[in-house]
């Protein structure tokens, strides 16, 4: 909620300012954003879309948070990597290449 200039309540939404009916609307436009930032082409990726989005890099380090321990990625490919360590997700380490 917004305040007006003697300090009323006018009640207007961020959605209804920005001339937006509903809070799925303005999802709807951040996701439009995303997706256009990352310069995908449509709501259906293509083939190389779906490689960049999964490809697993060789040389990306990953750190456990809680004890210290650390991968090194060796052998790269297509697919999905959730290293866990200590019972959660490890982090990947500053200084990765990209």
């Amino acid at each position: 909620m917004r305040k007006g200039k003697a300090g009323d309540d006018k009640g207007h939404s961020v959605a209804a300012e920005a001339g937006r009916t509903g809070a799925g609307e303005m999802k709807g436009a951040h996701v439009k954003d995303d997706i256009q930032s990352e310069d995908y082409t449509t709501s259906e990726w293509t083939q190389d879309e779906w490689e960049r989005a999964w490809n697993i890099k060789v040389g990306t380090a990953y750190t456990c948070e809680k004890c210290g321990n650390m991968i090194m990625i060796t052998k790269g490919g297509i697919g999905t990597l959730e290293p866990y360590c200590c019972d959660q997700l490890m982090k990947p380490s500053h200084g990765t290449q990209s």
